[in-house]
């Protein structure tokens, strides 16, 4: 999985949590709800690490606890950091 994805499927996952969509959250943070939905629907690939903080500050969550995910675990990225043979996709 790609990291974009992980981060979209996490922004999903801890608003289902609280019962709120992902851009009702990022609002809370102060994030536009332009910015929610080009990061949801997958046009920005690689958010600003503040934009990712501003959506922990709407969860009420600290950067760690967002990344303290399985889905992180998984990527693409990582997984080539752990074995530099594996070919990106």
């Amino acid at each position: 999985m790609k990291i974009h994805n992980a981060l979209i499927k996490r922004f999903y996952e801890l608003a289902r949590e609280r019962g709120k969509s992902p851009v009702e959250i990022g609002k809370l943070g102060g994030i536009g709800q332009s910015t929610t939905s080009e990061i949801l629907r997958g046009g920005t690939k690689h958010p600003k690490v503040v934009t990712i903080q501003r959506y922990c500050n709407g969860l009420g969550i600290t950067l760690e606890e967002f990344f303290a995910s399985d889905l992180f675990n998984d990527t693409d990225e990582f997984n080539e950091r752990l074995d530099p043979t594996i070919k990106k996709k």
